[in-house]
């Protein structure tokens, strides 16, 4: 059976769902904290400040990354406002579909298109005290303002990802591996980010073009031959292969390391990635 342990960002409550899919929105806009009740299909965007540029990496980094990450202030207009924690992180809600300003500190912004209500952008965000940028292969979309199949840990979610278009919600629990996305399109989001509740027992394979995974651990190796893949809060307890061109990787934990060929590789923040060491017990076996 497996041990499910807790994501190591010690005092962030990391995006989730709850209820049956609940994306977590900053608390009002005042930046005191995160509620993880919110109702179905909020719209959140979850901005990380200057996170670190792992090796491997073939995406040109922003010039102007400076040292700044925790108490940054993030404003979305229209929207609301967060600050960030210790990790560089600030999440906000009170969005919606449209044009969208991110303002950093009142000043440097950085604009983008929310595509559909109820989506969820992972966005790396460069500031250096006097301008801001998107990090290339940023904002990642998590397009769940679509059709969504919610699989049960008593559920085969195999039959839902040979479909396109969709997004299969995996419950908290431990799922039965392995699992193999052939759908283009596909996003699959795991329930529970803080404590790692959605499990994947086995491999999963991404054979599927456009494909994002997002708070899911699998247990043994990701395999990704699409292209244009996105995962973030995620962790790779096996080992990681990936022969698609255009993969962006952000805040995700790789126990065995990943061996990334693309030469479209958006790589930030990630542990088990040179020149970040995997965490040890609890977090990898």
């Amino acid at each position: 059976m497996h041990e499910l342990r807790a994501l190591p960002r010690p005092g962030t409550a990391l995006p989730s769902f709850a209820l049956v899919l609940v994306a977590v929105t900053a608390a009002a806009a005042c930046g005191n904290g995160v509620d993880p009740d919110r109702p179905f299909g909020e719209t959140s965007v979850v901005v990380i400040v200057n996170p670190p540029e792992n090796d491997g990496n073939t995406s040109t980094p922003p010039d102007n990354i400076g040292s700044a990450v925790e108490d940054v202030g993030v404003e979305a207009v229209p929207g609301g406002s967060d600050r960030t924690d210790e990790t560089g992180m600030a999440i906000l809600g009170g969005v919606s579909a449209g044009p969208t300003d991110l303002a950093i500190e009142g000043g440097p912004h950085v604009d983008f298109e929310i595509v559909s209500d109820g989506d969820v952008y992972d966005a790396a965000v460069a500031y250096d005290g006097d301008s801001a940028a998107f990090y290339p292969g940023f904002p990642i979309r998590y397009g769940v303002g679509g059709e969504i199949i919610v699989v049960g840990t008593d559920e085969d979610a195999n039959d839902p990802l040979t479909r396109d278009d969709l997004i299969v919600f995996l419950e908290g629990g431990l799922h039965e591996g392995d699992l193999v996305i052939r759908g283009q399109n596909v996003v699959l989001y795991g329930e529970g980010f803080a404590d790692r509740s959605a499990v994947v027992d086995g491999n999963v394979e991404v054979r599927g073009g456009d494909v994002r995974i997002r708070g899911v651990t699998i247990t043994g190796d990701l395999t990704v031959n699409g292209n244009n893949f996105g995962m973030s809060f995620s962790v790779v307890e096996g080992d990681t292969q990936l022969q698609g061109q255009a993969i962006s990787f952000l805040a995700n934990v790789f126990c065995n390391g990943a061996d990334v060929p693309s030469s479209n590789a958006a790589l930030y923040d990630n542990e088990g990635l040179a020149p970040f060491a995997a965490p040890g017990p609890p977090i990898c076996p």
